[in-house]
């Protein structure tokens, strides 16, 4: 069976369980497969190699998901609820992830 020439994994967790896997069989990352996780966890950096991953704006989600509720709140007690609804589900946040390049994805040239 041909190997793909990259994982996305859902979750750092699991990239370093597909890392420690593909090592096992003896798969070279990233020779073989280059491998990218998603949440950059605190670990990400020390695996060998090291783990590409997609980092998350975790403390922009916060804060814009209080300030939204703290707003549908206030115009709760307004007596606009229905209104508070309408105008909440229009408003977007773009709070983009980030790719983190590290070793388990960079192939040499």
């Amino acid at each position: 069976m041909p190997l793909p020439d990259a994982i996305f994994a859902g979750n750092d967790l699991m990239a370093i369980g597909i890392l420690r896997a593909l090592r096992e069989h003896g798969i070279d990352v990233p020779g073989d497969v280059a491998l990218v996780g998603f949440d950059d966890i605190e670990g990400a950096p020390f695996t060998t190699p090291s783990l590409t991953s997609v980092t998350q704006p975790f403390a922009g989600l916060g804060e814009t998901a209080v300030e939204r509720l703290v707003a549908r709140l206030d115009a709760r007690e307004a007596g606009a609820e229905s209104n508070s609804r309408a105008a909440s589900d229009e408003v977007t946040a773009p709070l983009a992830p980030q790719l983190v390049v590290r070793e388990s994805s960079v192939r040499a040239s």
